[in-house]
């Protein structure tokens, strides 16, 4: 079986970085940690080299099977480069 998905880009502004997301017009969401919100899941750390922090970020209630395989795929790529 194929499976394909869209992956698109889109600008998350610093001033509310979760609005996008909380409004469900995207998935998920790259920024910087540490994040402290009850209704989003911190899962992969992109980079953790201080003072750079960041993560992927989703909606708790909407982690879905597209988030779950990206959030997969980002540590598969991350564990082969050894980072």
């Amino acid at each position: 079986m194929t499976r394909s998905a869209e992956l698109r880009f889109r600008e998350v502004f610093f001033s509310n970085p979760f609005g996008a997301l909380r409004a469900g017009e995207v998935d998920a969401v790259t920024t910087w940690l540490p994040v402290r919100e009850p209704d989003l899941t911190v899962g992969v750390v992109l980079r953790d080299a201080p003072p750079v922090r960041w993560a992927l970020i989703w909606r708790t209630d909407r982690a879905t099977p597209l988030v779950r395989a990206l959030a997969e795929a980002v540590t598969d790529c991350a564990d082969a480069t050894g980072r």
